[in-house]
């Protein structure tokens, strides 16, 4: 009987982290693929709804090899924002939808199982990913307990898998590359591959941009979602969605008032900022339509995150309306 293939971890990662990730010619996927034992991609352009402002991380091999590159890909994430290995912080992870069911057991208990197990808090997404057959997980604790949660889901996963419940190449679709664990030029790596021959001269090979390896800044106490710290100053590509005209006569009739950089605090609520407005990539939409930073700080009384909005006093007051709309639109009814 032949064996089942394996289940790849899937993670989310801010598209601004991506370059630290890589770093400077592909050395720190580099490294961590020779350490670890796994092949690991990273999602570019195309491979991935628009709506998803995150990139996918993919991580195939042993269980033993994921774990070990998925714990440096934690590593790598909480150095860039500054928190400490032995500090809670959120990871995200993706499942098929249609395996949330199981993984979170009758009545929780499977879910429950994982917690304990681990030691981490586990939130499933309550709807998927925009545009994708996939759930948000998002895992909360240290780099250690994250890696055992990751691997504890992985587990229910790959049972799944085995026992034909699940099916690699049609429920896992969106991977980082084309085909588990396959390499792409800047974005990925896999251990122990032969080079690939060299091009004819009719038909040279594209050459890859180099990866930036400076990495992004977040000022915010404490990082709790993936797509904290999205900076929407950059230029938008074709795909991102411009202002609407009302809008547009809001930022002008509030752009009279001259400050230039300002910071504003909201409040909003923790499962909707970390199971919906993040993982769905809506807070990047948010900092590309209005121009501010987002950042996700503590979390405040009742169930509430801090969300400091950075930049023009014009681009925070947008911000805010268009955050406080989607957190009533998407606001838990019990």
């Amino acid at each position: 009987m032949d064996r089942a293939p394996q289940v790849p971890y899937r993670c989310l990662v801010p598209a601004d982290a991506v370059s630290f990730l890589i770093g400077k010619g592909g050395a720190n996927i580099r490294q961590v693929g020779d350490a670890s034992g796994a092949s690991i991609s990273i999602s570019k352009e195309g491979d991935t709804p628009k709506t998803l402002a995150d990139k996918i991380v993919t991580i195939g091999g042993t269980r033993g090899s994921k774990d070990a590159a998925c714990r440096e890909v934690v590593r790598k994430l909480r150095q860039m924002q500054g928190v400490e290995e032995m500090e809670p912080g959120v990871f995200v992870i993706i499942i098929p939808q249609v395996s949330a069911p199981v993984v979170i057991g009758s009545k929780g208990a499977q879910i429950k199982s994982i917690m304990e197990q681990s030691g981490a808090e586990i939130n499933v997404g309550r709807e998927a990913i925009i545009g994708m057959p996939d759930q948000p997980i998002s895992v909360n604790g240290t780099v250690e307990q994250v890696v055992s949660a990751v691997s504890g889901i992985n587990s229910v996963l790959q049972d799944m898998v085995d026992r034909g419940k699940l099916d690699v190449q049609k429920d896992f679709q969106f991977q980082a590359a084309a085909g588990l664990g396959a390499e792409r030029p800047m974005d990925g790596y896999m251990p122990a591959q032969p080079a690939a021959p060299a091009p004819t001269p009719a038909t040279p090979a594209p050459t890859a941009a180099k990866a930036d390896a400076t990495p992004w800044s977040n000022t915010a106490p404490t990082t709790t979602a993936s797509s904290a710290g999205l900076n929407g100053n950059a230029a938008r590509s074709p795909g991102e969605k411009a202002r609407s005209g009302s809008e547009e006569a809001f930022m002008a009739a509030l752009q009279a008032s001259g400050i230039n950089n300002a910071q504003l605090t909201i409040l909003i609520n923790k499962d909707v900022v970390l199971n919906v407005l993040a993982p769905q990539g809506l807070m990047s939409e948010v900092a590309q339509r209005s121009g501010s930073r987002i950042d996700v700080g503590d979390e405040g009384p009742a169930g509430m995150l801090q969300v400091t909005l950075s930049g023009e006093m014009v681009g925070n007051a947008m911000a805010a309306l268009l955050l406080q709309e989607k957190a009533i639109q998407f606001q838990p009814t019990h």
